[in-house]
């Protein structure tokens, strides 16, 4: 049985979600004009980026459906187990979405459905599920909606009762209807309904359709029509609760349990660390001439007074770290960008260190990257370090399977996830208003920022009453 929506109808809904993304882009494309620095470039990238994962997340989480989506009547449901969609279902399967991008949806052909839905076990539907469809088990269907109509034709206007009886009496009674136990009126009615379901849309609650489901699957002959009736009767009732929206803090079990998501990505975490302190040891030392040209254009390319501004600085670093915290987990199936990305932050990170090296302020760096660095690279380890262990299930896939170790790696790390975003909130309030006051005393620089990493990896690591 078919139970994601039509995808022409997605890809519409998709087109219409895509207009309120690309003004906000315009938006902020025109409020920076001309300008063309390193910083400006980036703010557009991290717009992108963070609009795309933001807007699809935010209605979902609260409607289980977006305004494109609402337009084209679906919805997204849990469908592993079925019921109403869950906020860490919502999140994941947007931040997935930038594999389905990267991909360009192509998956999709062979899957049936986009790796988002895939990897967070989630389905968009149609509303359409809510009407009363008799394309299985029509016998059962019809016996099961006779006391429903009964009871609504006692309660209907005489008037409208007859534009309804002239209506449905116009075909012949098939065989399987004729035969009800039921007053002619009845049976006409019911063969309306199951010949023009889309006619009688909103004739019964969602409750009333998930009870004629439920009712018909025990009525039904064939095991594989009561196996059919019963799922769909569990899927009109995951998309009724979805429709009345959903609280976002029932998504979060408690911060307590974040050193219990953390201790199992502790060797990923010193992996991905040491991969990028060895890639900007060595860009430190050997510093290759086109990294070097390409920093120092970079930062000749910055306006002084835009520095200068600590509430811009502040949201232009806490907007490019959380790009790159959500492109890391967004692209973790893809198994090389990961990678890449980790490659260029440590040449990056390597380049600076390695050229005020060679101006004899090695340590003067140090100073200025560790009171934000701590917390920065930590969230951006631990962001690293749960795409690395997706890429380890990618490509030798545990006994359960890459789906389902996927889905419980994705969806059980909420928590996490939360503190990764707090702590590059931290990091980006430390390194634009605070760095340069600490960095004037090496004591104070270096006392603080230990201060940081003893707090951070105990909270982290932290086991009591675990």
């Amino acid at each position: 049985m078919r139970i994601d929506a039509p995808l022409g109808a997605r890809v519409l809904a998709h087109l219409i979600d895509l207009i309120p993304i690309f003004l906000i882009y315009v938006i902020v494309f025109l409020e920076l004009g001309e300008a063309t620095s390193f910083i400006a470039l980036s703010l557009l990238g991290s717009v992108l980026v963070i609009s795309i994962a933001l807007y699809f997340s935010f209605f979902e989480l609260i409607f289980s459906t977006t305004p494109g989506k609402k337009v084209m009547g679906l919805y997204v449901i849990s469908i592993d187990p079925i019921g109403p969609l869950t906020p860490r279902q919502a999140i994941a399967r947007n931040i997935l979405r930038f594999t389905d991008l990267f991909l360009l949806y192509l998956p999709i052909i062979p899957l049936k459905k986009r790796i988002g839905d895939l990897l967070s076990g989630t389905a968009v539907v149609s509303s359409d599920l809510s009407n009363v469809r008799a394309d299985i088990g029509k016998e059962a269907i019809a016996e099961a909606l006779a006391p429903f109509v009964e009871e609504k034709l006692s309660k209907t206007d005489p008037k409208v009762k007859e534009r309804l009886l002239s209506f449905a009496s116009r075909e012949e009674l098939p065989d399987f209807v004729a035969s009800l136990e039921t007053s002619d009126e009845v049976k006409y009615v019911i063969s309306a309904v199951i010949r023009y379901p889309k006619r009688f849309e909103g004739a019964f609650s969602p409750r009333e359709v998930a009870l004629i489901y439920k009712r018909a699957s025990q009525l039904a002959y064939r095991p594989e029509e009561r196996e059919a009736l019963s799922l769909r009767a569990e899927l009109v009732e995951a998309l009724s609760s979805s429709r009345r929206g959903m609280n976002f803090y029932r998504g979060i079990k408690s911060l307590k349990t974040v050193s219990r998501e953390f201790r199992p990505l502790v060797p990923y975490f010193l992996f991905s660390a040491s991969l990028l302190f060895l890639i900007s040891f060595l860009a430190a030392i050997y510093r290759p001439d086109p990294l070097i040209r390409a920093l120092r254009e970079i930062f000749s390319s910055t306006d002084s007074e835009v520095l200068a501004n600590v509430a811009y600085v502040f949201t232009v670093i806490f907007m490019n770290n959380l790009r790159v915290a959500i492109l890391l987990l967004g692209l973790s199936p893809t198994v090389v960008i990961p990678l890449l990305m980790l490659l260029v932050n440590g040449l990056v990170i390597g380049g600076l260190l390695g050229t005020y090296a060679a101006e004899g302020k090695a340590l003067e760096a140090l100073i200025l990257i560790m009171p934000h660095g701590v917390p920065e690279l930590t969230a951006i380890f631990t962001v690293t370090a749960l795409s690395l262990k997706a890429a380890h299930i990618v490509l030798t896939p545990p006994e359960e399977g890459r789906v389902k170790a996927l889905r419980k790696l994705f969806l059980g790390s909420l928590e996490l996830l939360l503190v990764v975003v707090l702590l590059l909130l931290y990091a980006a309030f430390i390194e634009a208003a605070v760095t340069k006051q600490i960095s004037k005393n090496l004591t104070l620089g270096v006392s603080f920022s230990l201060l940081e990493l003893i707090v951070i990896y105990a909270l982290l690591l932290w086991r009591k009453g675990q």
